[in-house]
């Protein structure tokens, strides 16, 4: 048996019990569609200035799934786009972003998408 063998169950078993750490800072990228924008005139001082759009996840084919939520644009995406959308610390590490109060940040707008070797999505 390979030291890498017997690694293999101490690692699972750490997992395992660490499960919740482990969830609470995984990196989290979605596909989401621009339904609209947010005006906010009153907010933080680090946000003036920043374009605040209403998201929605979409699945592969661009059908709409979960709740609106609110992100950061960073690449100038504008309604009905479909875009990448990055959430929790990562989402403060762009140049854009970088110490703002923020947990959602759009940082690709999608041209397709290819599922399987068949493409779901194409921008129009």
């Amino acid at each position: 048996m390979s030291l890498d063998t017997k690694l293999v169950p101490v690692i699972n078993e750490f997992y395992n019990k660490n499960l919740a750490i482990y969830s609470f800072f995984e990196v989290s990228m979605r596909i989401a569609s621009v339904i609209g924008t947010v005006v906010a005139t009153m907010k933080q001082e680090k946000l003036s200035g920043r374009k605040l759009l209403l998201v929605r996840e979409v699945n592969t084919a661009g059908k709409a799934s979960g709740e609106p939520f609110v992100a950061i644009d960073t690449v100038d995406a504008g309604k009905g786009d479909i875009v990448v959308v990055t959430e929790g610390s990562s989402a403060r590490q762009t140049t854009f972003t970088d110490g703002l109060p923020v947990d959602a940040v759009i940082v690709a707008v999608i041209d397709s998408l290819e599922v399987e070797g068949k493409v779901t999505y194409r921008k129009q």
